[in-house]
């Protein structure tokens, strides 16, 4: 491997070591986006450090509308944020803003890299999508799992509230109730469900808060129990037993999905045993009865 070479892998690992503390430093981003109200708490107590941090938050909220527009590219990002637990209606334009920052800092170091390089602004062109591609592929993945954790823990959640409402509790303390009792057994929900308390405590009503609620979890489950709270509220309609068996459904959903992936890793490692064993297998049997083949044939030629 000559000099060059060596270069260019150094510089490639260091360039993805950038990468993902950058992508580190964004998700803190969309946190500090997120609690905006901690941020101004923190600018009065702070001062000018602060302010410098809140302008550069907001010149990326700016940056990143311009790039998501009003179309459904945006929708889709800020959904696919609420999955991610990111529900504040600035995540979307901070996280637009700084993968677009993300991205061409790549391309600046790959140019960098391979500057005497005649093809170096295409290598920095291809890092820079592929960092952009990269970004959105691992959120959309941590996405998917937190939604596939608050799908398993909403069974749960329910059957807090079920608790409440069995002890005699009304729904808004019944639905207190589950907030109050989340952090052990929802961990993943426990956020949305302490955001539903603030929302009531700052005397929100309670429709808005159920339908705010259901956009936080942004689970279809989850709007489908805060559909039957709201229309209990309306009509004054049972809540137990539906929930109930609400619960019970999600329950068995979630039971189906465990042998489901059970079964497809049966297959994968049925796949990967045929690859890895099945070569020597075949040799093993085979080997005694090609051996007197050969022994055999070689018999007949000196004879």
């Amino acid at each position: 491997m000559d000099a060059e070479l060596q270069l260019r892998l150094v510089a490639s690992l260091l360039l993805a070591g950038a990468a993902l503390t950058a992508l580190a430093a964004l998700l803190r981003m969309l946190r500090a986006a997120q609690a905006g109200q901690q941020l101004h708490r923190a600018i009065g107590r702070r001062g000018q450090p602060a302010r410098r941090a809140a302008e550069r938050l907001v010149l990326l909220q700016r940056a990143g509308r311009m790039l998501l527009g009003s179309g459904q590219a945006a929708e889709d990002t800020a959904r696919l944020l609420r999955l991610a637990g990111f529900w504040q209606p600035n995540a979307a334009p901070v996280f637009a803003a700084a993968r677009l920052l993300l991205a061409l800092l790549a391309g600046l170091g790959f140019w960098i890299a391979f500057r005497h390089d005649g093809n170096a602004l295409s290598y920095a062109a291809l890092a820079a999508v592929l960092c952009a591609i990269l970004v959105s592929r691992l959120m959309k993945g941590y996405a998917e799992r937190r939604a596939m954790r608050m799908r398993g823990e909403l069974s749960s959640a329910i059957g807090l509230v079920v608790l409440g409402l069995e002890g005699g509790a009304g729904i808004e303390h019944a639905l207190r109730f589950a907030a109050d009792q989340s952090a052990a057994p929802t961990p993943t929900l426990s956020p949305a469900l302490r955001a539903l308390n603030r929302d009531l405590d700052g005397g929100m009503p309670h429709d808005g808060a159920l339908a705010r609620l259901a956009e936080r979890a942004a689970v279809e489950e989850m709007r489908l129990a805060t559909d039957l709270v709201r229309q209990s509220l309306r009509f004054g309609t049972e809540l137990i037993v539906p929930l109930r068996a609400l619960a019970v459904e999600l329950g068995e959903q979630r039971l189906a999905r465990g042998r489901e992936r059970v079964g497809s890793a049966t297959v994968k490692m049925t796949v990967v045993m045929i690859i890895a064993f099945l070569p020597a297998l075949l040799i093993l049997m085979g080997a005694p009865a090609f051996s007197g083949l050969l022994a055999g044939l070689s018999n007949l030629g000196h004879g």
